[in-house]
């Protein structure tokens, strides 16, 4: 049951982004916020759909978050934001939503944090 309004929960929360491909995002934003961070979902296990992370990590921070998700690739576990079915065309799509938000938020400072064997690394720019 948990399971059943957790994934509720995603699909209520998800965009989808349309260019050469589309994504699947969620954006979280607090009131006048110069700071977007950006969430990059971790590679989920075999046999599971790709899911967002880190948002009750990332609850307090005070920023907008937005979350993309990884769900390119086989079986849609993930193609790390590179590659499907031959094309980049992930790769340009996530570029233009993060370029898209940036612009729509008048972000001036960008935190990019992603998980890579289980040590999430946090990329700061001001």
């Amino acid at each position: 049951m948990k399971k059943r309004c957790i994934g509720l929960y995603f699909k209520m929360i998800s965009r989808t982004f349309k260019s050469s491909t589309s994504v699947q995002y969620a954006l979280k934003t607090r009131r006048s916020h110069d700071t977007l961070v950006i969430v990059f979902s971790a590679f989920s296990r075999v046999g599971l759909p790709a899911t967002y992370n880190y948002m009750a990590t990332t609850k307090e921070v005070a920023a907008d978050r937005l979350f993309i998700l990884d769900d390119f690739g086989y079986n849609k576990q993930g193609g790390y934001y590179l590659f499907h079915k031959g094309t980049r065309a992930p790769e340009t799509v996530v570029t233009e939503l993060i370029e898209s938000i940036i612009a729509q938020k008048n972000t001036e400072k960008l935190s990019a944090w992603e998980r890579v064997k289980a040590v999430m690394r946090l990329c700061t720019t001001d």
